[in-house]
């Protein structure tokens, strides 16, 4: 490389050397021939159909269509939310009413209940004076326990009070034949009748327990008093639904 002349003094020759110009057109070269390369790189993609600009315009359009659709979606997100939180409102709105208007319907259907009975009091349907029997329901307990629950009423004649017993028998089968049961045989009762005494209607409840190998099909309801002829009537054996 470069060197400065020589300079002679008698018999020794001193030389100059400069190395950091080495150096220096060595880093020129290697810059030089890196930028020949890219551009011919760049110069063949372009000749090929491809633009840096328009490949850094490209890139920007789809980053600002990204933002985009980025934010679209939190707003779709958002509304998902939303009407998902106003649907859950209107079906705990909805299950509110529903429940609401049932025990309406419920109390309403208690009420009428309540008023045919004591209409049923003042002025039978059948016209007849004296005792009568309103009712009897069947409550079902653990297996084989049931409730029965007797009304009786007095009607059109509460000036007085009435007294009396009752008897019931469970009629079924037993080991496919025709069986009856009486209460204290199903029951703890110590006699086969319970007592009343009332002025306007009484209910008498008794617990029973049937045998495993008995199947009743009704209960037939017996009643005795002094100030009334007796009453008979059967019942068909049907579980309350418990609504």
């Amino acid at each position: 490389m470069g060197e400065f002349a020589p300079l002679k003094t008698g018999q020794l020759v001193v030389r100059f050397h400069a190395p950091w110009r080495r150096r220096t057109i060595l880093v020129a070269c290697v810059i030089g021939a890196v930028a020949l390369v890219y551009g011919a790189y760049e110069l063949g993609r372009f000749q090929a159909g491809y633009s840096v600009v328009s490949a850094f315009q490209e890139r920007r359009s789809t980053n600002t269509r990204l933002a985009e659709l980025e934010q679209q979606n939190r707003v779709l997100h958002d509304r998902a939310a939303q009407a998902e939180m106003a649907r859950s409102i209107d079906r705990r709105s909805y299950e509110e009413v529903a429940k609401s208007i049932t025990q309406l319907n419920a109390d309403l259907q208690h009420e009428r209940e309540q008023v045919a009975f004591y209409k049923g009091i003042v002025s039978p349907a059948n016209g007849v004076r004296g005792l009568h029997i309103q009712g009897l329901d069947i409550d079902a307990g653990e297996e084989h326990h049931f409730k029965l629950r007797l009304v009786l009423m007095q009607a059109m004649r509460q000036d007085s009070s009435i007294s009396g017993s009752v008897h019931m028998e469970i009629e079924g089968t037993r080991a496919q034949q025709p069986a009856k049961l009486n209460l204290s045989e199903v029951s703890q009762m110590k006699g086969e009748e319970l007592p009343f005494s009332f002025r306007y209607f009484q209910n008498i409840e008794q617990d029973i327990v049937l045998p495993p190998d008995f199947e009743p099909t009704a209960v037939h309801v017996e009643i005795k008093s002094p100030k009334a002829d007796p009453i008979e009537q059967t019942f068909p054996w049907q579980i309350q639904s418990g609504e």
